[in-house]
């Protein structure tokens, strides 16, 4: 017997499948303890009485199905036990059945790939408490301006932004784009490189982001779109990607063009609080002002883009994971030799003392505390 209620394994991934269609197994872990979750869901796939916190039986039957091998191993809802799934969460049916095309999946490795790709930018996004498919989610205006404060962080499924302008379509459908996240101060374009380097200066991106932009003047205070989410599996994939770029003169020139920030977000609990900071309202000038009391913070532009200086001592904040800056800074110590500490999580420290050798000190910080320092909203997931 499975007894589904709030915070139960069973209705979290009930509510993740609604949003997403399908999910890798491979990356269960992105929603708690990786075994619990692998149990609860090979329950799921069994035939199984069904009570919800109502303690009356609503199902019998298998809840979820799961199909394919390796790194196209998926589960998807089982289409005979839409009542029950339609009794817990009513609201959300319609955007099921919209975002699957009435449960109709496609099996070829590339769309699989590209669904699981999108599916793990929302379930991270979730997990940070980031709305999705609710009433609480504006609907997005095109025609006419209609300005509004997003007081809690929202996500916009990739699908839904290129619907949005139908000449736009064509242009756009070719994108890596897997959606975007709305807050109080600002705005993300999301990209999943998974384990892979994912290089983004086509001129489809460039597009994609004044796309993007263009729904941000009409429904936000933000007229910029200037900063990306990069998901990938961890900081392993973070390092590639810069070494790519650096090996290939075309990629080193344009890098940061199309987007002056790329925030990478590794997929695990980490990463969760990760959003959880980059989502609170006008984070990174508080950061500086709390990191930065007594030192002489830099406001000259230059080459060297550190953050603040004392005596020969320069100092670099990593704490927004942005990939484009680090970069920049690490070419300049590179061939300048100055001092410098990087200011960095527990987490991110390992990739920060391969990538940046051994000249370069290292101050860490816990994330928690710097989430208290900030306020920052733990939002419940899913």
């Amino acid at each position: 017997m499975i007894i589904i209620k709030d915070g139960s394994h069973a209705k979290r991934i009930i509510k993740l499948l609604l949003c997403t269609g399908e999910f890798p197994y491979q990356s269960l872990g992105i929603l708690g303890e990786i075994h619990s979750v692998k149990r609860a869901v090979k329950r799921m796939s069994e035939v199984h009485e069904v009570k919800t916190d109502s303690e009356k039986i609503e199902f019998f039957g298998k809840i979820v199905n799961i199909s394919g091998k390796g790194q196209l191993k998926t589960i998807r809802l089982n289409a005979y036990a839409f009542g029950l799934v339609k009794s817990l969460f009513p609201e959300m049916m319609e955007h099921y059945q919209y975002h699957t095309r009435n449960h109709r999946f496609r099996g070829d490795s590339l769309s699989v790939e590209r669904s699981h790709r999108v599916a793990e930018a929302i379930a991270m996004c979730l997990m940070a408490g980031v709305d999705l498919f609710s009433d609480r989610v504006p609907a997005l205006e095109t025609a006419s301006t209609n300005r509004k404060e997003y007081m809690d962080p929202v996500f916009y499924h990739c699908r839904q932004l290129k619907s949005i302008v139908v000449d736009e379509l064509k242009k756009n459908q070719y994108t890596r784009i897997v959606g975007s996240i709305f807050y109080e101060s600002g705005c993300y374009s999301i990209y999943n490189a998974r384990d892979s380097v994912m290089m983004l200066s086509g001129e489809g991106e460039s597009k994609t982001k004044r796309h993007l932009e263009s729904i941000a003047k009409k429904n936000t205070f933000c007229d910029s779109v200037d900063n990306a989410l990069l998901f990938g599996k961890s900081y392993d994939v973070a390092e590639r990607t810069l070494l790519a770029v650096d090996s290939n003169p075309r990629e080193s020139e344009v890098f940061g063009n199309i987007y002056k920030a790329y925030h990478f977000i590794p997929m695990d609990a980490f990463g969760v609080k990760l959003i959880q900071l980059f989502t609170t309202p006008y984070w990174r000038e508080e950061l500086i002002d709390q990191l930065y009391e007594s030192h002489e913070v830099r406001k000259e532009v230059g080459n060297f883009q550190y953050d603040a200086k004392s005596g020969n001592m320069h100092y670099f904040s990593f704490l927004d994971s942005d990939l484009v800056k680090l970069r920049s800074v690490r070419n300049h110590i590179l061939k300048e030799k100055e001092d410098l500490t990087v200011l960095c999580f527990k987490e991110q420290e390992a990739f920060l003392r391969s990538y940046m050798g051994p000249s370069v000190e290292i101050k860490l910080y816990d994330i928690e505390e710097i989430m208290d320092t900030l306020e920052c909203v733990r939002r419940d997931p899913l």
